[in-house]
């Protein structure tokens, strides 16, 4: 078969010309190239953000025609610091304006975990109530990341009405990890839950309340006055629950050199709760005053061991006077095994040293005692360090 003429010219005219017809090629892919490049720069972040500040209207109306909702997140999340506040104020409420709490909602219903997480994190910097409704949502949220993010950043941003939700979440902390992010949170939040977590410690079921005393306990109280908090502890003291007993008497002696404080630990001391009347001899013991002295030596008889060995360790906190009692202790036969074991487990050269101030060491001191302690080789250690000493001297 013949070619027709027309198209031998053509063929021969493009193997004449291929290296024009290449050159054409390639410029034009180059142009294509540029425009797709600058097609795709105003579609992007920094694109954006020069443009909203060299005219705050233009960029406003390219930023509605985005469909791309990662830039907008982005402004929203870093716009404050590179633009400013005025401008990244005007920003944030055109975007609110334009439905962008919906889009986030959206993100965070089904978007993948990390998603989810920064929609959260966004919706709570819009800080409108339709906001931090949709974000309170993320609370109940089955990934750890995500509700770690709603309370850390609902904490920033709290209110009287996050600490009621807060509150209320306490229910659904199922977990000891859940639980833990709501305690830094109320940590951080401070003296401003304070009647929220007051409420707590009456009200709720005891593991809950256990947790708010805790809280409150720790808690720098601002303004308020001493006597309205300890009030607060003594009215728990008197709960029925042995757990509340014992936050509420741990929470309460960190108020010293209080009276009232100091005659219901006392109180404590006859509970009828074992674990009670054990916390109640150990704050004793940190609290310092000397008066507890006859009251702990009572409790070395008590039925519980913890109680007793509590109270033993609390009088030789409490000076010379509760070991003076504690030495009594080991002439009462009742006592005498228990309180020699407590003596043995202590240093043995302050053993000598307490023994010293109470009594004169080669008179006063009952040997039958030194010798249940061991004490003779100390004993002599020290007289001939005594010895040296006149004779350096």
């Amino acid at each position: 078969m013949r070619i027709p003429i027309f198209i031998q010219n053509t063929i021969s005219l493009l193997l004449e010309n291929k290296i024009i017809t290449g050159g054409i090629i390639i410029v034009s892919l180059f142009v294509i190239k540029i425009i797709i490049k600058t097609i795709n720069y105003k579609k992007s972040y920094s694109y954006i953000e020069k443009l909203l500040k060299e005219d705050i209207l233009k960029g406003l109306e390219r930023l509605n025609q985005l469909e791309d909702i990662e830039i907008k997140k982005r402004l929203l999340l870093e716009g404050e610091l590179s633009l400013g506040k005025s401008l990244y104020e005007e920003v944030k409420a055109e975007l609110i304006n334009n439905g962008i709490t919906t889009e986030l909602f959206n993100q965070l219903v089904i978007g993948e975990e990390d998603n989810r997480s920064e929609a959260c994190k966004i919706l709570i910097q819009l800080n409108t109530p339709q906001a931090i409704d949709y974000a309170i949502t993320a609370l109940y949220d089955e990934s750890n990341k995500v509700k770690q993010t709603a309370i850390e950043t609902l904490t920033e941003h709290v209110n009287p009405k996050i600490i009621e939700t807060f509150i209320n979440y306490l229910s659904y902390c199922n977990n000891e990890l859940s639980l833990s992010m709501l305690t830094k949170a109320f940590e951080k939040i401070g003296n401003l839950a304070f009647e929220q977590l007051v409420n707590v410690a009456f009200t709720k079921k005891e593991v809950y309340r256990s947790w708010a005393i805790k809280l409150l306990s720790n808690m720098d109280y601002g303004d308020r006055e001493d006597k309205e908090v300890i009030n607060i502890f003594i009215n728990l003291l008197k709960d029925k629950s042995d757990m509340i007993k014992v936050q509420s008497i741990k929470a309460i002696s960190r108020f010293r050199d209080n009276q009232e404080v100091f005659e219901n630990l006392i109180e404590k001391l006859e509970d009828n709760n074992c674990e009670v009347r054990s916390q109640a001899a150990k704050s004793l013991g940190e609290y310092g005053m000397e008066d507890a002295v006859p009251y702990l030596f009572s409790l070395i008889t008590d039925s519980s061991g913890m109680a007793r060995i509590n109270a033993y360790h609390s009088l030789i906190k409490l000076g010379d006077k509760g070991f003076k009692y504690l030495l009594k202790a080991t002439r009462i036969k009742e006592t005498k095994e228990e309180a020699l074991q407590v003596l043995k487990e202590l240093d043995m050269e302050k053993v000598i040293d307490n023994i010293n101030r109470i009594y004169e060491l080669d008179k006063d001191i009952d040997d039958e005692l030194t010798e249940e302690l061991e004490l003779s080789s100390y004993l002599e250690e020290d007289k001939e360090e005594q010895r040296r000493f006149q004779i350096i001297g």
